[in-house]
């Protein structure tokens, strides 16, 4: 059987969707259609070609594969709007809530911090660690990943990022996999990773995800880790997306929106002051012009263009009236602090795009993402891949879920080689220091603790190095063990000899292999203690510790005689037996060299001698102290084994208690049993509940689909409704204001002022009337949350009789009916929504007015109503 038919055959039979007679054995019950194995792969896989290496493989879809519905967004978004996403979401329906994410995603600030979080990880090294399994079987799965690039063919670098960037945004990112089998992947079966928009994604009975399908908007279960469907909940499965960074943008980001809009009409306005035309005064020996000079100096005004030069008739003048307040730095200032918020959220730092100086490393720009952060996001990427991904693609093309590698991205922030040479210059300059003052400073020590590598000291030859203390206790067993088995004389050792030999081997390697490497010198001289001749022609190193009559031993050791002293760790020494290198020169200048160190030794062992008698008088006063301390501690420990005794006694009074809890433990066992027996209930009611979710859930995409459509038109109806509305409002007040422009320039000026202050109290009337609105909406909320949970407890309660009782059917009617009327209150608020906006509009409208007739009064009567001619019906005294 090819291996896509094996593969077709697993999965079918472990979902229960083959015939009996298609699987050996049969396959397990289920309530899902049962079909062949050839309808099965015809359903999973494409059509077979020649070479699959078309790189549009995304358009290859599987037979039932769905394709994802078409996606539609807000693009005017008002706080209203949020309140309405947040209720939505907590509901379990993420449209609203993932539309908002996709405006957000169009702002500068928020799209650059979330790929600043997201690069932080996929720019990092990617490895593969190996699953369980044999290590044949855990290689080939890893090297078909890496070296065979299946990873890449199913994760794109593209799909990764929009993975991680939704599901930190919103809390959840759903996906579909289309697998493929790729001739350029020796035939292995490739779960192919599509990400969907989230807003097709919702939570539906039972607590269960489901998503819509096709352009008829079909509602399907999506199972995360079922082999179909991905859902990547980084915050968790229970309500992923209350822990979104989008709760906490929103806001935010409709804030700067705002702030940008009001700065560039700000902008505007400044861009283009008023032009003013101010006739002679009274005082001046004329009158304040004739209407028809001051018409058409406002004509002139209105027509001026740009670079153009004016002359004015006699008494005449000219200003430009423009914005001078600083109120642009409120705009500035509400924009950086929405910047510096959701960059401290994204990424923990309010820098999120540069390095704070010039001369920062690269080891500090990747810790503008906080390490937590990106550890977690690794994390989270990783399990998902494995556990809803690669579970499968190790299943299908190797025969077992448990080969399936782990992907990990090494998120650790490079060495800061600054900092490290800051480090030891620092440790360098305190050597220095406390060689100069003489103190008594273990360097080799400080080196090893600051993890600084440490040639041999200086003056001191490698070979002559002591046995460290820490020699292994193995030694007198490996030397009793050696002599044990060659019992020529000049073929034994020491145990001290081999001290020796350890301690040369320890002293020239690092601290990390030193163990290693001294064992292995240990090895070699005792080979060549043996043989005769050492495995490696050049190791000569410890001839010198060999015994007399040795063949090696001679070349070095018969300079000397036989009757020559060694030391306590088994070298020859110069004692009264005469010079080792008697009658050489080049030993005797060894002998005095080894006598000049011993000479430093001396001093210095005087030397320690000194300061450790010093140390030990105030040891013995820190002793003396220590009694005392001592004895109180025993004085306490007395009167704690008192309190003990005490405690004791109040536990074995209360063993009776015990004994009860163990009573009741043993009923509820009990009763556990009792419960074992109706699990048999329980499951034929669940095969009920599946079977009324079914029927629930096509009644409801259907009620769904006609909502929708309902509300599509209805939304369209009102917007037009509006528009007409805004319409006839503006177009009356423009006859209201035309009337008012016949009288004169003062009364004109005190009933435009009136009707300003009508409109804004008609202004603040409103404002009100939406906010009793909001809180009505609000409360309807709660009560519509409250009887929604309680029916769906009743709805899927374990016990038949309840679920079909009477007290079920008022839960769901009570339910429909708070439902209703959160409908009906957010259709009033919204409508109220929509009059305040109107009200705002025409309190504007009326202001300018109202400025306009004042300046009239005070400058006399030019372009009154602002279209930039004067009123036919003013004379020249008004």
């Amino acid at each position: 059987m090819p291996l896509l038919d094996r593969a077709l055959s697993w999965y079918a039979a472990a979902r229960g969707m083959l015939a009996p007679d298609a699987a050996a054995g049969g396959a397990p019950a289920s309530l899902l259609p049962k079909i062949s194995l050839a309808d099965l792969k015809k359903a999973l896989v494409p059509a077979r070609k020649s070479a699959l290496v078309d790189p549009a493989l995304e358009t290859q879809r599987l037979a039932t594969h769905h394709a994802e519905p078409s996606v539609r967004t807000y693009l005017r978004w008002t706080p209203s709007d949020l309140t309405a996403a947040l209720h939505q979401a907590d509901a379990g329906n993420l449209r609203m809530a993932a539309d908002l994410c996709e405006a957000i995603l169009g702002d500068d600030r928020a799209v650059a911090v979330l790929n600043t979080r997201v690069n932080a990880v996929l720019g990092s090294e990617l490895s593969f660690e190996a699953g369980r399994g044999r290590a044949r079987a855990t290689g080939r799965a890893v090297k078909a990943l890496e070296a065979g690039e299946d990873w890449y063919a199913a994760w794109s670098e593209a799909v990764l990022g929009q993975m991680l960037l939704w599901g930190r945004l919103l809390g959840v990112q759903p996906a579909q996999h289309l697998w493929a089998e790729l001739e350029d992947h020796g035939g292995r079966l490739i779960p192919v990773v599509e990400p969907w928009h989230a807003r097709h994604l919702r939570k539906g009975p039972g607590n269960a995800w489901r998503i819509q399908v096709g352009e008829t908007l079909e509602e399907v279960p999506a199972h995360p880790g079922d082999g179909k469907w991905i859902i990547f909940t980084p915050y968790g499965s229970s309500r992923p997306w209350a822990h979104g960074l989008w709760r906490g943008f929103a806001r935010l980001w409709l804030l700067k929106q705002f702030a940008i809009d009001d700065w560039g009409r700000h902008s505007e306005a400044h861009g283009n002051p008023m032009k003013v035309g101010i006739p002679p005064k009274a005082g001046d020996g004329a009158r304040h012009g004739n209407k028809a000079l001051r018409q058409e100096l406002a004509q002139d005004l209105a027509e001026l263009g740009a670079n153009s030069t004016l002359v004015l008739p006699p008494g005449f003048d000219f200003k430009l009236v423009e914005a001078t307040a600083n109120t642009w730095e409120m705009f500035k200032a509400q924009i950086d602090m929405a910047n510096s918020a959701m960059s401290i959220m994204a990424i923990g730092t309010n820098l999120p795009t540069e390095v704070g100086n010039a001369a920062a490393t690269g080891a500090t720009a990747q810790n503008l993402v906080r390490i937590d952060y990106k550890r977690a996001d690794a994390e989270a990427l990783s399990t998902m891949a494995h556990d809803q991904n690669l579970v499968w693609w190790a299943q299908f093309n190797f025969g077992g879920r448990g080969l399936a590698p782990w992907p990990l991205w090494d998120v650790t922030p490079p060495a800061d080689h600054k900092a490290k040479a800051e480090v030891l210059k620092t440790v360098a300059d305190g050597l220095k220091a406390f060689g100069e003052a003489g103190a008594p400073v273990d360097k080799r020590k400080v080196l090893e603790e600051y993890e600084i590598p440490a040639a041999p000291v200086d003056g001191t030859p490698a070979g002559e190095a002591a046995a460290p203390s820490e020699a292994p206790s193995t030694l007198p067993a490996i030397a009793e063990a050696h002599n044990a088995a060659h019992a020529e004389p000049h073929r034994q050792t020491t145990v001290e000899v081999l001290r020796t030999v350890w301690g040369r081997g320890a002293s020239l390697a690092a601290k990390d292999d030193r163990d290693a490497w001294a064992m292995g010198r240990v090895a070699a001289f005792l080979h060549l203690l043996a043989a005769g001749e050492p495995e490696h022609p050049a190791y000569v190193a410890d001839n010198d510790l060999l015994p007399e009559g040795h063949e090696r031993a001679a070349r070095v050791v018969a300079l000397g005689s036989p009757d020559q002293p060694r030391d306590d760790h088994g070298r020859w020494t110069d004692g009264p037996g005469g010079s080792r290198a008697a009658g050489d020169a080049a030993g005797s200048e060894v002998s005095a060299k080894r006598t000049k160190t011993h000479e430093k030794l001396e001093r210095a062992e005087r030397q320690a001698a000194e300061k450790a008698e010093q140390r030990a008088a105030k040891f013995e006063e820190r002793a003396r102290q220590s009694e005392a301390k001592a004895a109180a501690a025993r004085a306490r420990a007395i009167e704690a084994q008192k309190k003990t005794d005490e405690l004791e006694s109040v536990a074995r009074a209360r063993q009776s208690d015990v004994d009860d809890a163990e009573d009741a433990l043993d009923k509820a066992k009990a009763e556990r049993n009792v419960t074992e027996k109706h699990r048999s209930d329980v499951r034929e009611a669940k095969k009920a509940r599946d079977e009324a979710d079914k029927a629930f859930s096509a009644a409801e995409r259907r009620s769904e689909h006609l909502d929708g459509a309902a509300d599509e038109l209805k939304w369209s109806a009102e917007s037009h409704r509006e528009r007409a509305s805004e319409a006839a409002d503006m177009a009356k007040a423009r006859r209201e204001h035309a009337e008012m422009m016949a009288a004169p320039t003062d009364q004109y000026a005190k009933a435009v002022a009136k009707r300003r202050d009508l409109a804004k109290s008609e202004l603040v009337e409103a404002t009100k009337r939406k906010e009793r609105f909001d809180e009505e909406l609000s409360r309807l909320y709660d009560e519509r949350s409250a009887a929604m949970e309680q029916a769906r407890e009743l709805v899927y309660h374990k016990d038949p009789a309840i679920r079909s009782s009477p007290a079920t059917e008022a839960a769901l009617a009570r339910e429909k009916a708070a439902d209703e009327r959160w409908e009906a209150a957010f259709d009033r608020t919204d409508s109220v929504s929509h009059a305040v906006e109107r009200a705002s509009r025409m309190e504007g409208y009326w202001r300018d007015a109202a400025r306009r007739a004042e300046a009239a009064v005070h400058d006399g009567p030019i372009d009154g109503d602002g279209d930039g001619k004067v009123n036919e019906d003013e004379d020249d005294d008004d």
